[in-house]
């Protein structure tokens, strides 16, 4: 009979928020932990993203606890000129098989399962079909919890004429011709993107067709940056976005507030967004997006045809020689969240608005330094993933909640003091005392962000 395998954790998934719970476990206790993933290399579904894909916020906050990714390295060239570092598909994957290899392997308490499915109690080969029993005597981590989607593993939702030419947007460097119209198909970040390297390659707007079933707010980079660089910018950002909420009545208004202070930004202000999934862009950026007038709005993409493409509101024609660039892949879904915390088990959710890699080492903080699953779970409640307007105050309120119950907890209260993962903080520590300015505008934002606080818990209650 084959011996199971056994440690204390049972990881099943080693992406961005796998890698960030085992980086706390590792370094705060000497608990041993088993990592199964699907890929052959650590970093989840980077290793399906497309070539030219960015983190759309700065390095700087990006990761694990232990080991920055980057820090405070300018970008340079292009629309994001001068902004903090934003990493590249393979910086992020060559930086997730260090971390494996130098922080968890070298810990001697790591066992990893590239290339293995879980198949309850099992790790199963992909290559080999080889099952080998692994047993968790502590807990079970579901590290695939946000279920992330990229257009190269996703399967289509219209169908295609298999005359034409539809490629997912990993395809796009490798497409061995010219065509003479390219059509992008899906409006969040993934679009956003191959709008923008289409642009960047020298294509004219007019060649570019965008068929976006909902309008998108996206929000402002350059005042999202949480470095001592952009201090300025970025305390605009957060400045604005409490006085917003302070005034708004409706999810609307939160948003119309942002743009009316800088902070937000859509394609086309004659269009109302319905969508926000929390992407960014430069200024130049979304200049550039807006250089795009053949926008498609008839609800999604149900069919296309030589002569037509068909949609849920209506049909456009289609154009000749058209590459088709498929961006509809959903990212992160929006799901009901589970309790965090179930007797052997941990499903690694949101916890704090917008941050997969902050939760993440914040649920292995409070499996370390909270007694019980109950308390556990009272400071750990989910953070849907935003899918609309209205979500921004329901995120803030979870959020806010969760860091506020962490509080009565010494240890773990220094954990998120200190981490590196949490933005706002790590800026404001790294400011001098003598910065008697800075720490004025600090102490601002925070007194606005009581100000606003009754107004946006009334907001999660009532928008839509």
């Amino acid at each position: 009979m084959q011996r199971t395998l056994e440690a204390d954790y049972v990881l099943i998934g080693s992406g961005a928020a796998g890698m960030a719970f085992a980086d706390v476990i590792v370094r705060h206790t000497q608990s041993s932990l088993i990592v199964i993933d699907r890929h052959a290399k650590p970093g989840g579904h980077w290793n399906d993203a497309y070539p030219f894909v960015r983190l759309h916020l700065p390095s700087h906050y990006y990761g694990v606890d232990s080991t920055p990714l980057e820090l405070d390295r300018p970008f340079r060239g292009g629309v994001n000129d001068g902004l903090m570092h934003m990493a590249s598909r393979d910086e992020i994957l060559a930086y997730y098989e260090r971390v494996m290899a130098d922080v968890l392997l070298a810990s001697g308490r790591v066992y990893y399962l590239p290339m293995h499915d879980w198949r309850d109690g099992f790790a199963v080969s992909r290559i080999s079909a080889t099952e080998l029993p692994v047993k968790a005597n502590k807990r079970y981590v579901d590290g695939t919890w946000s279920n992330t989607g990229v257009p190269s593993t996703h399967s289509l939702n219209y169908r295609v004429d298999p005359a034409l030419t539809c490629v997912a947007i990993n395809a796009l460097p490798d497409v061995p011709r010219t065509f003479q119209n390219y059509c992008v198909v899906g409006q969040g970040k993934t679009g956003m993107d191959a709008c923008t390297w289409l642009l960047g390659q020298g294509v004219s707007p007019d060649r570019i067709r965008w068929i976006m079933p909902r309008d998108a707010w996206w929000a402002d980079r350059a005042k999202m940056q949480f470095s001592p660089e952009h201090f300025d910018a970025t305390m605009d950002g957060q400045i604005a976005q409490m006085e917003a909420v302070a005034a708004a009545r409706t999810a609307d208004e939160i948003f119309l507030g942002f743009e009316a202070r800088g902070f937000s930004n859509r394609h086309d202000r004659t269009h109302l967004p319905t969508m926000w999934h929390s992407a960014t862009a430069s200024v130049r950026e979304s200049d550039l997006l807006r250089s795009i007038s053949d926008v498609v709005r008839k609800g999604r993409l149900k069919e296309i045809t030589a002569l037509d493409l068909h949609l849920e509101h209506g049909h456009v024609q289609a154009k000749p020689d058209t590459l088709y660039i498929d961006c509809s892949a959903t990212g992160i879904p929006v799901q009901a969240g589970v309790p965090i915390f179930q007797e052997q088990r941990i499903t690694l959710e949101l916890t704090r608005a917008l941050r997969p890699c902050l939760s993440a080492a914040t649920i292995a903080a409070t499996e370390i330094f909270v007694d019980s699953d109950t308390e556990r779970n009272a400071m750990s409640q989910p953070v849907i993933a935003p899918g609309v307007p209205g979500d921004w105050p329901r995120m803030m309120v979870a959020s806010m909640a969760n860091h506020s119950a962490a509080q009565a907890y010494p240890e773990f209260a220094r954990f998120l003091a200190d981490t590196r993962l949490d933005p706002a903080p790590s800026l404001f520590k790294r400011i001098p005392a003598t910065d008697a300015s800075k720490h004025a505008r600090i102490d601002r934002f925070k007194a606005l962000a009581r100000e606003a606080f009754p107004n946006i818990l009334r907001l999660a209650s009532v928008v839509v």
